[in-house]
């Protein structure tokens, strides 16, 4: 029984970890992103002038 709960726990920190790997992922991206669109409001906007 013990065993059991001990693999559960295993494949449960294992998930975690994944999960907070894509999370991370995400919001490196996302920043990434909304740098680059601020950069290309920040263009059109100059432009317009």
């Amino acid at each position: 029984m013990l065993s059991v709960v001990t693999l559960l726990l295993k494949i449960g920190d294992e998930i975690g970890q994944a999960h907070n790997r894509n999370h991370r992922a995400a919001e490196i991206t996302f920043h990434f992103l909304n740098r680059r669109q601020l950069a290309l409001a920040f263009l059109l906007a100059i432009n317009s002038h």
